[in-house]
């Protein structure tokens, strides 16, 4: 593998300011806040909520992804859900009366009122019905059923760039979210540019030249100039610090082994149908849409496609497993065959070992479909494997960061964040050091501010859990006191048994 000069920075995130999720009273979750870092790490006890968070992320970027033109999300292509209120209905009969009453060329400045209304409106549905939706799906479960058991309602907020979204969850409610606060949009100038000649004419939001919707060369009618204002509107809000969460995110739940067993015995059509939600608890989803998602995405794999990790991938499988991860596609319209194939031999997966059955879909999807930009959260990613293949899973997710993988991962491994924490220490030596003395490749490291590390501790006095960040510097890596608290535990019980012992 070539070494990489600088981490690519696809989405622009350090442009764009920080992204900040912050929850109260969801699922096991009192309070916490994480920042979403090139890489996020999850710690803490069984039990404590780092699921519930990490699904929550995928979860808005569900909700997210139509902004984009992505997933099968909820907004509308038409007028917003309930239609426009009569100030805004008026101010585009007005538009669509002053472009029809000449046959010139015409730029048309359009209100700014108009634009924040037609934004607003379209988070309105992102936050409303697409959270909602994604929330169902990916918990397969009502949104108020993920409201701590200690209290009556739950708080969900998202903080891109400065601008806050707040959404609440209440129990008994009507059985939607509720949007407390949304952000305020600059979206910059907008104007109606119709040009005679072509008889072309294009909704433009932003700096001048920029083009970012466009209705064609029919007559510009209110339906047909709302159709277009909420076009740009989305475009615009996704081309600003929104992007990150229209790109694509994939989750790799800890259940991946015993799902990669009985992939082939379920249609992909089934398994999109199995997280759909009905008029009744009868018609709920019996598997949550991560689970899935990563049972289609099997079931579509492409092994002819190689992705921008498939390089890394490969040399990762060999180093851990002895042999390669292969999905073939026998016959035509049929589903890929996946095995462990080691010295010329194929074995089917439910064969192969357990740490290659867990590595598999990682292996896989990492190979054939994750690309650089997109997001990747990995449950217990180091699940079934011996403490040295552990230290090497942190070499290979520092490789994935660098090259533009944001990766999202919840961990019980000491040895998992000791070896992270060493990468960043690494940070602060020159490279010429890390590749002579240490034996990486130059940009095998991290930087502090790459890595966030979030701790789920129990709240002995109020219930539930809490969010604290962990340490994270250059001079001692990452701050390893939840796990050394255990070895001191258990150290001082070794003592009281030797001492035992010996007085006998």
């Amino acid at each position: 593998m070539g070494a990489v000069s600088e981490m690519p920075d696809a989405d622009g995130a350090a442009e764009r300011g920080p992204v900040r999720v912050e929850v109260e009273n969801f699922g096991p979750i009192r309070q916490g806040a994480v920042t979403l870092k090139p890489l996020t790490v999850f710690i803490g006890p069984n039990n404590s909520g780092k699921s519930y968070m990490a699904m929550l992320v995928h979860a808005l970027h569900q909700a997210h992804a139509p902004l984009g033109g992505m997933g099968s999300g909820v907004l509308s292509s038409g007028p917003p859900p309930g239609g426009w209120r009569p100030e805004y209905r008026a101010m585009l009969e007005s538009i669509a009366a002053d472009l029809s009453a000449t046959d010139e060329a015409a730029i048309v400045t359009l209100p700014p009122a108009l634009v924040a209304e037609a934004a607003h409106l379209l988070m309105l549905e992102v936050y409303g019905d697409g959270l909602d939706d994604a929330l169902e799906r990916d918990f397969a479960s009502e949104p108020e059923e993920l409201i701590s058991q200690l209290a009556e309602s739950a708080l969900i907020g998202l903080e891109v760039g400065g601008g806050c979204t707040q959404v609440n969850l209440a129990r008994a409610g009507n059985g939607q979210l509720e949007v407390v606060e949304l952000p305020a949009l600059s979206l910059g100038d907008a104007k109606i540019d119709r040009h005679v000649p072509t008889g072309r004419w294009q909704v433009v939001i932003g700096a001048a030249g920029s083009t970012i919707g466009s209705a064609g060369r029919s007559e510009p009618t209110v339906e047909r100039i709302e159709l277009a204002l909420r076009a740009a509107v989305r475009r615009a809000i996704d081309e600003g610090p929104w992007e990150r969460f229209s790109e694509p995110c994939h989750y790799i739940p800890a259940t991946r082994s015993g799902m990669m067993q009985v992939h082939r015995t379920l249609a992909a059509g089934i398994i999109e149908q199995a997280t759909t939600f009905g008029n009744g608890a009868s018609a709920r989803g019996v598997l949550t849409g991560a689970t899935a998602d990563l049972i289609s995405t099997m079931l579509r794999l492409e092994p002819s496609h190689s992705g921008a990790f498939s390089a890394v991938m490969g040399e990762f499988e060999r180093t851990i497993t002895g042999g390669e991860v292969v999905a073939e596609t026998l016959a035509e319209f049929a589903y890929p065959t996946i095995s462990y194939r080691l010295n010329g031999m194929s074995i089917p997966l439910h064969r192969a070992s357990s740490a290659v059955s867990e590595l598999a879909p990682i292996i896989l999807m990492l190979k054939h479909t994750i690309e650089q930009g997109d997001v990747a959260i990995i449950e217990e990613p180091e699940a079934h494997l011996h403490p040295a293949n552990q230290a090497k899973l942190a070499h290979l997710l520092v490789r994935l960061v660098r090259r533009g993988l944001r990766l999202i991962i919840t961990t019980h491994s000491d040895y998992l964040l000791e070896q992270l924490g060493n990468f960043v220490m690494l940070s602060g030596v020159t490279a010429e050091s890390r590749r002579e003395r240490h034996g990486y490749q130059e940009d095998d490291y991290l930087e502090p501010d790459d890595v966030g590390v979030y701790l789920f501790k129990p709240d002995e006095e109020a219930g539930g859990h809490v969010i604290e960040p962990v340490t994270v510097d250059q001079e001692d890596g990452i701050y390893l006191d939840e796990f050394l608290q255990v070895n001191e535990v258990l150290y001082d019980e070794t003592v009281r048994i030797h001492r035992e012992l010996f007085d006998q």
